[in-house]
């Protein structure tokens, strides 16, 4: 049934003097662009039907029956002043040749309430005023936005639902086997030797390929190899201390301070190695006599 008043009082018309032509209004209702280009607007657009085949093949604003005229007009604008006729009311036949007349009585009004629509609209669980659809549209545009932002919602749930299902899926999931994976692989405490880790960060192991402090070639490598256990040797020789923090079985933090030099380093022992994290200097207070504790893994 179409959405406004004028429409269905022409279709009652229609049917009323010729019950078995087979009348009925094709309505399309979609979204444009309004003239400011700020909010949308409802574009709708009719076309009568006799037995399914249009009897026209322009859209109209809306169809009405003028009573003066005894004639069922196509109306191309919204004060009536453009109306093309289509039905001839003596006749009961459709016209086939274009004629334009004037319809001053009639008045456009296209929120028309209709008993199915506002029972179903009502019966939706979301209403109108809830979702936010503007109330001066028909029953039938407002279906046709809640559907837009009830499709919107539902995106918008199964985005959510899908975000917690890989969440939860990857705690339940990932997390025990990558826990089982560094539990499996971590080094023992007895396999970390401070001094040759020592020698390692001093000679520059850990620095980029692009840091300048990198030692290139054959010569500038063997040069801090010597410097580094040289250096080495003579910081822990007073003593050092390193200090293991078992981290859950899964890693193990690891400090070791380096009194002679100033020089507390940190390593983390995991995947069967030991990375280097980063060192700082001691504070003033440290004394200079720490004697080297290793403790063992349980």
């Amino acid at each position: 049934m179409p959405s406004t008043a004028s429409s269905q009082k022409a279709l009652a018309y229609l049917k009323a003097v010729k019950p078995n032509d087979g009348w009925s209004i094709d309505e399309t209702i979609s979204l444009s662009p309004s003239s400011g280009n700020k909010t949308d607007s409802i574009l709708r657009r009719m076309k009568l039907l006799r037995r399914n085949v249009p009897v026209s093949d322009t859209s109209f604003l809306d169809i009405h029956y003028d009573v003066k005229q005894q004639v069922v007009v196509g109306v191309l604008t919204k004060d009536g002043s453009t109306c093309q006729i289509l039905v001839d009311g003596q006749t009961k036949k459709p016209v086939s040749q274009v004629k334009i007349v004037n319809c001053p009585d009639y008045q456009y009004f296209p929120n028309t309430n209709r008993s199915g629509e506002t029972a179903a609209s009502s019966s939706s669980s979301f209403s109108s005023e809830t979702i936010g659809v503007p109330q001066d549209l028909s029953p039938q545009e407002k279906q046709l936005m809640e559907v837009y932002i009830k499709n919107a919602l539902m995106a918008v749930a199964v985005l959510i639902a899908v975000k917690v299902l890989f969440s939860t899926m990857f705690i339940i999931v990932v997390l025990p086997l990558l826990y089982g994976f560094l539990y499996s692989t971590c080094p023992p405490m007895e396999s970390f030797d401070a001094k040759q880790q020592l020698k390692r960060v001093l000679r520059g192991y850990h620095l980029s390929d692009t840091d300048p402090r990198k030692p290139r070639g054959v010569l500038e490598e063997w040069t801090a190899r010597l410097a580094a256990t040289v250096t080495t040797e003579l910081a822990t020789l007073p003593g050092y201390s390193v200090e293991m923090l078992p981290l859950g079985g899964a890693a193990i933090w690891t400090s070791m301070s380096v009194p002679t030099a100033n020089l507390q380093c940190y390593w983390i022992g995991a995947n069967h190695q030991w990375y280097y994290i980063g060192s700082r200097e001691l504070d003033s207070t440290t004394t200079m006599n720490a004697t080297s504790t290793r403790p063992r893994r349980e």
